[in-house]
């Protein structure tokens, strides 16, 4: 971007801008104007106290995470497999084994 060739606008063009162009309609007919206007909506905004917090707008009161452990935590112990975990793992490498043996006497 260049600013140096940025002119500033005048009052004219700026109200220009500012001013409406275009009405839209609306699609459904229940739809109808705010009853005060924009200007004095945003006024409002600046001089009364904020709007309150909705009933979902809540503070979290715990901490989602766990703090990473500090030098002195114990460590911990590798999980022992069970029985049944080691008959699968036999039982499948016995499986890969005898289709070698089929799939390379043939």
């Amino acid at each position: 971007m260049e600013f140096d060739k940025n002119t500033p606008a005048s009052d004219e063009q700026r109200r220009l801008a500012e001013s409406k162009k275009l009405t839209l309609e609306p699609m459904h007919a229940d739809l109808s104007p705010d009853d005060v206007s924009d200007s004095e909506i945003a006024s409002r905004h600046l001089v009364e106290p904020a709007i309150g917090n909705t009933a979902n707008d809540t503070e979290q009161n715990s901490a989602s995470i766990r703090p990473a452990p500090g030098p002195d935590a114990p460590v911990p112990t590798p999980r022992r497999t069970s029985l049944a975990q080691l008959a699968v793992i036999i039982l499948s490498i016995g499986l890969v084994v005898a289709a070698g043996i089929v799939f390379f006497t043939r």
